[in-house]
């Protein structure tokens, strides 16, 4: 058993625990990117169609 400020866990459930914990700190990290690539890329996969481009779209507002 562990016993972690006012919460008891069973080992097995402290690990469990501990693994999602990594799992969503490591999902949630900066990715390092290349701009000029990644526009570059998605004008190459979504041409310019004279509408508003909903796939970039997000892009420009992080």
């Amino acid at each position: 058993m562990i016993l972690c400020g006012d919460r008891l866990y069973l080992n097995r459930m402290w690990r469990n625990e501990l693994t999602v914990a990594r799992f969503f700190n490591e999902a949630n990290r900066v990715l390092e990117m290349d701009e000029a690539r990644l526009a570059s890329t998605l004008n190459a996969l979504f041409p310019a169609t004279g509408e508003t481009d909903w796939q970039k779209w997000p892009r420009r507002w992080r």
